[in-house]
């Protein structure tokens, strides 16, 4: 393996690894001033994504570290060994079973990820493992919370299922970001894309008296055109990483549903960043795919063309040798 591409695997396994434990820090800390944290947890995205995309000795290390990085997340912040152990084992299992569904079912190894396949990954490998473990986490943690089993099912269930949508399309996309060289721009243009959106999201975000969700649609859209599936992937998460904490401080128009919970008010504005970021990369995954057409009819058309123009010059070559008087003709002797 070359020194660069070394390095580069490396510092992506750092990146994931840094991601998920930032994740699990906010999660596990907010829970503990408000009960807020299960209603967020993106940190198994970060986890699942370095088990697909990184070599083996890499994803085993970022393994190893993010159990470390949970168990010791959860005893700072006061849980019994116990619990610790039970939810890291519960969580980490979840995203094992979740990488291995993805590598056998759903042809994770494709050059280019479509929506199909995507939604695959999501239904086929996400839903399946988050109920496994969520399942596991309702009949275990009986043991240490009195809250009804039906209550942690749901928690758990919807906080993976939605953390795992939001990040996982995002890192699998930015990964594979060299197949799609059609959507290169110079890094200004690709910095005032995302400086917009940005605006625009805290915009949103920041005002709780209209709910003018809609307006980031746009911008998202625009991004897909511009930079495709990768770009678009990487919008969506940018607005999430501006939405949920302007939500989690009380802002934005999901503050406008006053019939849901403050829980209940996160996960709608993660439905809402999932809701964005795959229309966009559906956007943009259509127009990849209507631009990867048009060049394969241009390089057809131009090798049709190639050939027709040889045909045309065999034959006239052809006419040139059959009209060229052959040796003992007559016309030769008199000559």
């Amino acid at each position: 393996m070359d020194v660069p591409r070394n390095a580069r695997q490396v510092s992506e396994a750092i990146g994931l690894w840094a991601a998920f434990a930032g994740s699990v820090a906010v999660s596990i800390l907010l829970g503990r001033h408000g009960g807020h944290g299960a209603a967020l947890w993106t940190a198994n995205g970060f986890l699942v994504s370095a088990l697909l995309i990184l070599p083996r000795p890499h994803a085993a290390a970022v393994l190893a570290a993010c159990i470390a990085s949970q168990a010791a997340i959860g005893l700072v912040a006061g849980d019994p060994l116990l619990r610790v152990s039970v939810s890291t084992a519960i969580n980490i299992g979840g995203c094992v079973l979740t990488a291995w569904l993805a590598h056998r079912y759903c042809g994770i190894k494709a050059r280019r990820l479509g929506l199909v396949r995507l939604a695959r990954i999501l239904v086929l490998a996400a839903l399946p493992a988050s109920f496994v473990a969520s399942l596991a986490a309702a009949l275990t943690f009986r043991l240490f919370s009195a809250r009804p089993a039906a209550e942690v099912f749901g928690d758990w269930m919807l906080s993976s299922v939605l953390g795992l949508a939001m990040v996982l399309p995002a890192v699998l996309l930015a990964a594979r970001q060299g197949q799609y060289r059609e959507f290169r721009r110079p890094l200004w243009e690709t910095l005032g894309l995302f400086a917009g959106l940005g605006a625009l999201t805290v915009l949103v975000f920041y005002q709780a008296q209209l709910p003018v969700l809609f307006a980031v649609f746009p911008a998202v859209t625009l991004i897909a055109f511009r930079l495709g599936p990768p770009g678009a992937a990487v919008a969506g998460f940018f607005v999430g990483m501006i939405a949920l904490p302007l939500t989690l401080f009380g802002h934005g128009p999901a503050t406008l549903a006053r019939s849901l919970d403050f829980a209940g008010q996160i996960r709608l504005t993660q439905t809402f960043v999932c809701c964005v970021m795959f229309t966009g990369v559906g956007t943009a995954i259509a127009l990849a795919d209507q631009t990867r057409l048009r060049r394969m009819l241009i390089q057809r058309d131009r090798v049709a063309r190639v050939s027709r123009q040889r045909a045309l010059d065999a034959e006239r070559l052809a006419a040139a040798v059959g009209a060229r008087p052959e040796p003992g003709h007559p016309s030769t002797r008199l000559a």
